[in-house]
């Protein structure tokens, strides 16, 4: 292990007051000495090695190591962008608690209720929470309608981000009129909070499925969501937060795109690097500007993966494995998981950003020209057509057996062993299929 000493440092940082901490510099890793008080780490450091030199430049909290055969940083710096690997070093100078959603006391709960009374409004149980904001179901009194409340903290020296959250997502949803899309009807602000009120979905969503979908009901499924997010699109509008918990049901089986609390313009690229880690593309991990309808397409092959499989491309038990197979685009497609699905997803989940499928482009795929005319729905029509009356939990037993039964889907598994195992292996992605189809219990 190479070890880089104050006294290897320029003159100017020889001084016993600005003396640097030892920064060790080991393959991918550095780490700083958290024994050493008021660390002080100039913004470049210099190591030479063997056949090259390697720079390590700190800027703020991300520090960026990269290999280069110039003679200075700042020829180097060019270059670096292909072999980035970002650190977060926390020292005992810029260590910050990072905070997001404050939790609601009791006495924050009886001033929103003060607010809705004075709206004629009627606040019921808390139905869901998220990093910005805790979402109520609520009673219109006037129209006897239910509807979502959400609330948000109104601090601007607690965090930043929940007040642009609010604004982000208001603006978004007040642009959006879609059958697909979840409804805004009114929003109000009072001194320490924010209040969108929202369309309400009883049905859930779809992070907690009884089983995968597939069949028609699955290709049907995929067609929607493609269309929903071309509009977002069309309309200037990028999700940047798509996932299955964000697909949500309502009464009648509608599916409804919600929370826009981090979307942002399509038509530029983005610096926002916000998300669910498991979701997102590659380029995010970067921490550079991106294009943000790219990034949706990822989110939705992701979804897609989990949809048909009820499992993720990648393991969540360890954070840090995880990121490496998103950033090396290593995916692993299990057992059950149909051909033509597999090799949809594949085509998504490309690393490099612009070799990946536009929406159209994949509305015009090979694998929704199979949808029969008779049950296919339109864009503005509901996925599924279920009965108002149904209760939630004959909604969703419904919507499960829309889809083929076990034994359709052992013979289905059987006749596709062949094409399984013919499946092309994307080097380049260094995409696996797994070829247990034998193993399959039938």
């Amino acid at each position: 292990m190479d070890t880089v000493k104050s006294r290897d440092l320029p003159l100017d940082h020889r001084n016993e007051k600005k003396r640097s901490n030892i920064i060790r510099v080991h393959r991918s890793s550095v780490k700083i000495d958290p024994h050493l008080n008021n660390p002080q780490i100039p913004h470049s450091l210099l190591h030479q090695s063997a056949n090259q030199r390697t720079f390590i430049n700190i800027n703020g909290n991300h520090h960026f190591r990269y290999h280069c055969k110039q003679e200075t940083p700042e020829q180097g710096n060019d270059q670096y962008q292909n072999n980035i690997f970002n650190f977060n070093i926390p020292t005992r100078k810029n260590v910050r608690n990072k905070k997001k959603r404050k939790e609601l006391t009791q006495e924050d709960i009886d001033e929103i209720n003060d607010e809705l009374r004075s709206r004629n409004y009627t606040l019921d149980e808390k139905t869901g929470e998220g990093g910005y904001a805790t979402v109520f179901k609520m009673k219109s009194n006037h129209y006897n309608q239910l509807f979502a409340l959400k609330v948000f903290y109104r601090d601007p020296n607690y965090s930043v981000s929940i007040n642009k959250s609010y604004e982000i997502e208001r603006s978004s949803l007040c642009n959006l009129d879609h059958p697909n899309i979840i409804k805004l009807y009114d929003y109000f602000s009072i001194d320490k909070f924010h209040f969108l009120v929202l369309e309400y979905c009883p049905n859930g969503s779809f992070e907690h499925i009884f089983q995968p979908f597939s069949g028609e009901v699955l290709r049907n499924l995929y067609r929607t969501i493609l269309e929903t997010v071309k509009y977002c699109h069309e309309r200037n509008v990028a999700h940047c937060d798509i996932k299955p918990s964000n697909f949500l049901l309502d009464a009648n089986g509608r599916l409804k795109l919600s929370d826009f609390g981090l979307s942002t313009k399509s038509e530029r690229k983005s610096t926002m690097f916000g998300g669910s880690k498991p979701y997102m593309a590659p380029e995010l991990y970067y921490r550079r500007p991106y294009d943000p309808k790219k990034s949706d397409v990822w989110s939705i092959a992701v979804t897609f993966f989990y949809l048909a499989t009820k499992k993720m491309p990648w393991s969540l038990r360890n954070s840090s494995q995880m990121k490496v197979d998103i950033m090396s685009g290593k995916i692993r497609f299990p057992l059950s998981m149909d051909t033509e699905v597999g090799l949809l997803v594949s085509q998504m989940l490309v690393l490099n950003p612009e070799n990946r499928p536009s929406i159209d482009s994949l509305l015009e795929h090979e694998f929704f020209t199979k949808v029969s005319p008779m049950i296919h729905p339109s864009s503005s029509q509901a996925i599924f057509s279920l009965v108002e009356q149904f209760s939630p939990l004959k909604t969703k037993l419904l919507l499960q057996n829309l889809s083929q039964s076990d034994n359709d889907k052992k013979e289905h598994i059987k006749s596709s062993k062949s094409a399984l195992t013919r499946l092309p292996l994307l080097s380049n992605d260094r995409i696996i299929f797994k070829k247990r189809v034998a193993n399959y219990p039938i």
